[in-house]
């Protein structure tokens, strides 16, 4: 992708950089794409907010590499695994491996997820056989390569069952309805 003219890049802290652009067409048409890669990283673009403000909270999007795992290679053609991903969230990248077909076992994905949000455990894949109009579905097992923990108590992500504030108020109002009431 062509800019027309130059974009000055400030450094704001925590990951934030202010891009200036010279040109709006080239604002326009970086707008349009969401994100880009840029020196091996994909960069989100969110609109400049007055009075922003790098040290509250932001809306937490994280990049997260899935994999299918044993995906039959016969779905290994590039926009079927994009596709699949779209399932679990929005595609952003497939891995280099994939993409080849180098190496075989899973296929592999970077999307774009909430942290917060929940997961799904698995995708349903369709297909018509060919020759045929009759579909071919299969379940497909879908694996996260994060780091941020899965609450097995209310299935959101970025946190584990031993950090779980919804957990610890329902054990709370549990505590609270066994306890006995004194007399004054």
């Amino acid at each position: 992708m062509e800019l027309e003219g130059r974009v000055a890049l400030s450094a704001m802290g925590k990951g934030f950089v202010l891009f200036q652009f010279e040109i709006e067409s080239d604002m326009l048409l970086i707008w349009r794409r969401s994100s880009i890669k840029v020196g091996g990283q994909y960069v989100r673009f969110q609109k400049w907010r007055q009075d922003f403000n790098i040290h509250e909270k932001q809306i937490a999007i994280k990049m997260v590499w899935i994999c299918f795992p044993d995906l039959p290679l016969e779905y290994w053609h590039e926009k079927i695994p994009l596709t699949m991903a779209k399932a679990v969230r929005r595609p952003m990248a497939i891995d280099k491996h994939t993409r080849t077909v180098l190496m075989g076992g899973f296929a592999r994905i970077q999307v774009e997820m909430e942290i917060g949000s929940s997961r799904i455990e698995e995708t349903h894949v369709e297909r018509l056989q060919p020759g045929t109009q009759q579909v071919f579905w299969f379940k497909q097992k879908v694996i996260y390569e994060d780091k941020l923990g899965l609450c097995g108590f209310c299935k959101k992500l970025g946190h584990l069952v031993s950090d779980c504030r919804i957990l610890k108020q329902v054990e709370a109002n549990a505590d609270e309805e066994a306890m006995p009431n004194e007399a004054v």
